[in-house]
């Protein structure tokens, strides 16, 4: 039996671990995860058996070969055979080769590279045609001429970036595991995409956003980076864009002319003026906005987060619904998982397996739950996952309490859930904990040292192995006996005693001070400019009518300018679905505007009511939110708090028959109430 590289890298390992090893410790020296070890090793077991030897898989104890002298031989002896790829290994390789290649290659080339025969080049040429075809490449095959890959570059780039993020995994992608450990279609990969520049070109990136931070999710940032490193990759090996070549528009939004020569100068390049505007245009992933530049805080999505979190609370007898992290949480990860949904993509979750194992019966629950919110929609078993990990972190909040000793900061990028979840699991098993922050993982490389005492991250961070600790979001057995070790060595040292010095001003108390300080500062503005108006209706106006003379009001008052402009962006927005409040009369329409210098709530009442929804129904006052195109994270906490409150009937009340100064005092009162618990 002959192995794969990445088989005989393991049984390598193996061999030289006689006492033995955990998967853990595997999957690190080969660069890999460890569920990619554990795929690898049904097979590996077969070739171990057929030299009389086995291979023990014990929980607590990891792997260990079990093998005399004359079957290490043996198993020494297939380590010494060519190794075979596998179909899924050769079809990257010929991709990969085909993709870097600037003239037709000849099949029995192909194959001699491979060490395969030329029938079995030609099958994987045919799987490969398939795997082209989604990006509009073809695959053209002339007897005499060879083989070539054909279409525009810039699919070609967008298939080598999807390959990337597919094949290879984060200490990879930014961290410090170089190439020599990876098998040879993974380095291929790696090589192709130019990787090797990726710190170089994230340094760039981290200039970029210290002077304009951008909304970016992790997995939204890690794309974008890849693209950029993929893109720099291709013009330096001679693969421009041609001056022909329609260019590929990705969204509306594109980089202003200055950011992106910021970011050419950082790089180091001059590329063409074609070149420029493709940058342009991936760059303008950093000010994309979700659709019309919408403010979070979506009614609709709102009330069907409320109605899954009250029939959770239901189900399992537990007052879910007063859990506001959770109400948050959902809201913050279903609004861009239903988006997903709607495109067709496919949603991936490698902790679907163990969530299953850990929660079958909330697994089970929050299906049959979201199914009964959601029956149009085929939600599949990925993304009841992460529900799960949502309600199971709100289920042991709410049993949760203790204080820490250690300012720790958590990094992860599945999602808010699986972080709290793991910070409730480190609560309740490791109370010297301080969970100090949540941070994306390109930040965590940026916060002062002074600023905690521990990282515990869920993904390889581009920072020393001795700075951060790598859990699993679910906390196993031996995440939890990882950390008791390195506690146990803290606690060993002297504790530094607490700092009175200036420097030390990014310690969380006094960081929570100054952002309550900031939003009790933007509330109070808010209030400030509340008002509810009242305009005399001509018979045949709309919607937009309406809204296009209180715009003109609002511009009066010098609250905003150009309010033709405000209103075709309320109007644009409502074309996509009018925003009734449910079990109400009110509708709420809101935009962000480069018009508007500061975030606005108006409430507009109506002598006649306007028919709006699907179904129609009457409306009879219409509550606006207006906001900055480029909004600071304090003023969209805030929004996104009061928009929150919108599910609460007595504010509805207020806001159907109550006074101004009614509606004041309770938006003040309940944002007191929200910082309370905080």
């Amino acid at each position: 039996m002959r192995l794969t590289e990445r088989q005989s890298q393991l049984l390598r390992l193996l061999i030289q671990h006689a006492a033995g090893t955990t998967a853990k410790d595997v999957a690190q020296e080969l660069g890999v995860s460890v569920r990619t070890v554990h795929r690898e090793l049904p097979r590996l077991e077969e070739a171990i058996a057929a030299v009389g030897s086995s291979l023990l898989r014990q929980s607590g104890y990891g792997l260990r070969l079990e093998a005399d002298a004359g079957q290490l031989a043996r198993l020494e002896g297939l380590l010494l055979q060519a190794a075979d790829y596998s179909r899924e290994e050769r079809e990257l390789l010929l991709a990969c080769q085909l993709l870097s290649a600037q003239e037709p290659i000849k099949q029995y080339a192909l194959a001699s590279e491979l060490q395969v025969p030329i029938a079995t080049v030609t099958g994987d040429l045919d799987e490969l045609e398939q795997t082209l075809a989604p990006y509009d490449l073809t695959l053209l095959r002339k007897r005499g001429y060879g083989v070539q890959i054909e279409g525009p570059e810039q699919r070609k780039r967008e298939m080598i970036a999807e390959l990337a993020l597919d094949v290879l995994d984060e200490r990879v992608l930014f961290g410090e595991s170089s190439y020599a450990s990876l098998p040879p279609a993974a380095r291929r990969v790696a090589e192709l995409a130019g990787l090797d520049r990726v710190h170089t070109l994230e340094q760039a990136l981290w200039r970029l956003e210290e002077q304009q931070p951008s909304e970016l999710a992790d997995a939204e940032y890690t794309k974008l980076l890849v693209q950029l490193a993929v893109a720099a990759a291709r013009r330096r090996d001679g693969h421009a864009i041609p001056d022909d070549e329609p260019l590929i528009a990705v969204d509306d939004a594109e980089a202003s002319e200055e950011e992106t020569s910021q970011w050419l100068e950082s790089i180091g390049e001059q590329p063409s003026a074609r070149e420029r505007v493709y940058i342009r245009g991936l760059l303008g992933a950093r000010t994309r906005k979700t659709p019309l530049s919408m403010l979070i805080g979506d009614p609709e999505l709102q009330r069907d987060v409320y109605r899954l979190v009250d029939r959770m609370s239901t189900q399992l007898d537990v007052p879910l619904t007063s859990d506001r992290l959770l109400l948050e949480g959902l809201q913050q990860h279903l609004e861009p998982a239903l988006q997903r949904l709607r495109r067709g993509e496919t949603i991936r979750n490698p902790l679907l397996t163990q969530i299953r194992s850990d929660y079958g019966q909330l697994f089970a629950t929050v299906a049959e739950a979201v199914r009964d919110v959601y029956p149009e929609w085929a939600i599949p078993d990925e993304e009841i996952g992460y529900l799960v990990m949502h309600f199971g972190a709100s289920m042991e909040r709410l049993e949760v309490s203790g204080d820490g000793q250690l300012r720790t900061l958590l990094v992860c990028t599945s999602g808010i859930g699986s972080s709290r979840l793991l910070a409730v699991r480190l609560a309740k098993s490791f109370p010297r904990l301080e969970i100090t922050g949540h941070v994306s993982w390109y930040e965590a490389s940026r916060i002062p040292e002074s600023d905690y005492d521990l990282i515990l991250s869920t993904v390889e961070l581009p920072l020393p192995a001795s700075k951060y600790v790598k859990l699993s979001p679910l906390l196993p057995e031996e995440d939890q006996e990882t950390l008791r070790r390195l506690l146990q060595r803290k606690r060993a040292a002297p504790a530094a005693p607490p700092s009175t010095d200036a420097a030390a001003a990014g310690v969380p108390p006094l960081y929570r001070l100054q952002e309550l300080q900031r939003s009790a500062d933007e509330m109070l503005r808010l209030l400030r400019h509340f008002d509810v108006y009242r305009l005399s209706q001509v018979a045949v106006e709309d919607l937009h009518a309406l809204s296009a003379r209180l715009m003109a009001e609002l511009e009066q008052r010098q609250l905003l300018c150009e309010g033709p402009a405000v209103a075709e962006q309320l109007m644009r927005r409502e074309s996509y679905g009018s925003l009734v409040l449910p079990d109400s009369e009110l509708a709420f329409l809101h935009t962000r505007s480069e018009h508007v210098p500061q975030p606005l709530l108006i409430l507009l009442r109506l002598e006649q009511p306007l028919r709006m929804g699907e179904p129609s129904m009457p409306v009879c006052g219409l509550l606006y939110m207006l906001a900055p195109q480029q909004l600071p994270a304090v003023q969209l906490n805030l929004l996104s708090e009061i928009s929150a409150m919108l599910l609460e009937p007595e504010l509805i009340r207020l806001l159907e028959e109550g006074s101004e100064p009614e509606i004041r005092q309770w938006l003040a009162s309940a944002w007191l109430e929200a910082m309370h618990r905080l």
